[in-house]
């Protein structure tokens, strides 16, 4: 598929948050996995949220020690 690197973040960690998000080509995506069917209305604060996560035009992730900053100023963005 060409995704080169997928971040998940961590589930102890989680609440608000994506579960992850991913680059492909030009693409950045923050995504969240749900089965709810009504997504667009119990989701639609959070998709909200993601949607200005990615107006900022990097994504930063923290873990332990970890801390990365993907620039994503010149890419399609999606959730």
């Amino acid at each position: 598929m060409g995704i080169n690197e997928i971040v998940r973040y961590d589930k102890t960690e989680q609440k608000g948050h994506p579960d992850g998000f991913f680059i492909v080509k030009n693409l950045a995506v923050i995504y969240d996995a749900t089965l709810d069917t009504k997504f667009e209305e119990t989701k639609n604060q959070q998709m909200e949220n993601y949607v200005n996560m990615l107006k900022k035009n990097h994504i930063d992730y923290h873990r332990d020690n970890l801390h990365l900053r993907y620039d994503i100023s010149r890419r399609t963005k999606q959730v």
